[in-house]
């Protein structure tokens, strides 16, 4: 990220201590086994009370909107529906953070009925899943629409799709962006996620003594020469190829690079498969501004997924969403009718992994959503395997070259 494109984005006010997420991992235990997972099967599933607990320290530190509900995979807990009824009871909206395997119609109804306010499906062609291991990602299209039409059955839920993004998949990402477009009547957020993978071909890695440490228990490590590393800004470039006009409107940095952009959040506004065009930086930040002035916490998951025609007045202030506003009146000349359309609202996230820099560094998200509590503090979830399994995050090192 340079300094012209930083400009045009607003910087998320999130904190470690003010940020609208909290990060609860009720089991280690997965019926999938996907490229490059950060959770190993350790502990198994944690009780209700530990949850509780959990949610009770994020509410007193983080100052939290939602709960992501994660794991591993969640709907195996067999507490989960209590769990989601007290993260309710709190105030607070819990999502649940899934691969869907165990999704079925009464569930959903019953989840929604104890309170739970959307889910994120994370399907993707790395998990080998059953019945559906040897298809792409295009494929697994079918089986997107298939979870998102059993959720919209039951009304008032927000479906949010991920997927990690490979170099073999990269080529993907238009087409998956298209098909979100075109569903975002049901479908109303997706987000990108890099592939995290680390080479024990170019770093070795030391405990928090300097000792030097075999990483090979984490799922992200392997010998192989790693592939090329995917970036958010090549993600982003590839969403472009399908609505030329978008940018993000938000980001996270990093915490050890200035240039990286970590997060970047983006809002296009959708009307039948019609996309009307994205919101800029100015609306974002009105939102979480008037967000936290008026509940006192930032906001993530909005269960609004559709806006009023009104709501383009904030055109006045945003030129991105100006230009969207005037692509949707030149769009009534043709066809008056789409008046009466209804405007869908279409989240896109993207999410670059933790990177090792030139120097051993590791570039985290500043201001990272996704922390997690963990023997008395808060880690960050992608590296928390490193702290379960060795104690603390390791450091990685340039591996010397034999002489």
């Amino acid at each position: 990220m340079n300094h012209t494109e930083r400009q045009l984005l607003y910087r998320l006010p999130w904190s470690l201590h003010d940020n609208p997420i909290a990060w609860i991992e009720v089991t280690d235990v997965c019926n999938l086994s996907c490229a490059g997972c950060y959770r190993a099967t350790v502990t198994g599933h944690k009780t209700l009370a530990q949850v509780r607990e959990e949610v009770d320290l994020m509410r007193a530190w983080r100052n939290p909107d939602n709960v992501s509900i994660s794991g591993g995979e969640p709907l195996l807990h067999p507490d989960l529906l209590e769990i989601v009824a007290y993260i309710h009871a709190c105030g607070l909206k819990p999502v649940l953070l899934t691969n869907g395997v165990l999704l079925d119609s009464s569930r959903i109804r019953a989840l929604k009925q104890a309170g739970l306010a959307g889910f994120t499906l994370h399907v993707d062609s790395t998990q080998a899943r059953p019945g559906w291991a040897a298809c792409d990602e295009l494929a697994l299209n079918a089986l997107r629409l298939e979870l998102a039409r059993m959720i919209a059955a039951v009304p008032g839920l927000v479906t949010v799709f991920n997927a990690t993004v490979t170099a073999a998949t990269l080529a993907s990402v238009p087409a998956l962006m298209r098909w979100a477009c075109d569903h975002a009547q049901i479908v109303h957020g997706v987000v990108f996620i890099t592939h995290r993978h680390t080479s024990l071909c170019n770093h070795s890695a030391c405990d928090a003594h300097g000792a030097p440490v075999d990483p090979r228990a984490l799922g992200y490590v392997q010998h192989a020469p790693a592939a090329p590393h995917v970036t958010a800004a090549e993600i982003n470039t590839a969403i472009t190829t399908v609505i030329p006009e978008y940018q993000p409107a938000g980001f996270l940095g990093g915490t050890a690079s200035h240039t990286s952009a970590k997060w970047l959040a983006g809002i296009v506004l959708v009307t039948g498969r019609h996309v009307l065009g994205p919101v800029g930086r100015r609306t974002l930040e009105l939102a979480q501004v008037m967000y936290h002035v008026r509940r006192g916490r930032y906001l993530a998951y909005s269960t609004r997924t559709r806006v009023s025609l009104l709501a383009l007045l904030l055109a006045v202030i945003d030129p991105v969403l100006r230009r969207t506003a005037c692509a949707w009146l030149r769009g009534l000349l043709r066809r008056p009718w789409r008046f009466f359309s209804r405007v869908h609202v279409l989240t896109i996230g993207v999410i670059q992994a933790p990177d090792i820099l030139a120097d051993g560094r590791v570039d985290m998200c500043d201001g990272c959503p996704d922390i997690t509590w963990y023997a008395g503090q808060m880690v960050n979830s992608c590296r928390l395997d490193e702290c379960r399994l060795f104690g603390a995050f390791l450091t990685p090192a340039q591996r010397k070259p034999h002489t």
